[in-house]
């Protein structure tokens, strides 16, 4: 999911505004999206604000949903952005509550890790190695405490579809596959440790 990056530019040192958004970009991808960021436009700092907002307003339309950084509402131009985002039914971030999630995937991958012996990395692919669908399962239950069935997919390089089939078993593996329960219980455990 493309993600645009909004916030305070005009008014702020351009190697703060840049180290900033560098920073959102990383998050971003660090949760699965496809970070946009409106300073790599094509234009240029000596380029006027009006032309900066037709061209990032264009970027923002090709996006489905927008981050908001922590100073948009001192920006007239991330104001209209938002506005934009929400007449056009974006997916709405804050940088906030961002960290947070973030944070939160880091503890889930680890606690799977724990459990399984798995690396994030190796249970995202098409890898059939014994253990990945359950830690696909295991991570898709705890991440649905804060993502959507789309988000989780996105992460797990799976379609929405086979991420709801996932939340759905994981009930029946619980009840009728010891190995599994024994899994799920030491995630839950290690996330009930941070």
């Amino acid at each position: 999911m493309k993600i645009y990056i909004s916030g305070k530019i005009s008014g702020l040192p351009f190697d703060e505004v840049k180290a900033k958004f560098e920073r959102a970009e990383r998050k971003l991808a660090r949760l699965g999206y496809e970070p946009v960021n409106p300073l790599n436009n094509g234009l240029t700092v000596d380029d006027s604000w009006a032309a900066h907002m037709v061209k990032d307003i264009e970027t923002l339309f090709t996006c489905e949903g927008i981050l908001l950084l922590e100073d948009w509402q001192q920006s007239k131009g991330a104001r209209i952005e938002k506005n934009i985002a929400e007449e056009m039914g974006f997916k709405i971030l804050h940088e906030l509550t961002l960290s947070g999630s973030v944070d939160f995937l880091t503890r889930i991958k680890n606690a799977v890790l724990t459990a399984t012996g798995l690396e994030f990395e190796e249970y995202i692919t098409s890898n059939q190695k014994f253990g990945c669908y359950n830690a696909r399962v295991l991570f898709a239950k705890q991440a649905k405490r804060i993502l959507n069935d789309k988000e989780i997919g996105h992460l797990l390089n799976r379609h929405r579809t086979t991420v709801i089939a996932m939340l759905k078993n994981y009930d029946n593996e619980i009840r009728y596959n010891y190995c599994f329960k024994r899994l799920a219980e030491i995630v839950v455990a290690e996330m009930n440790n941070y």
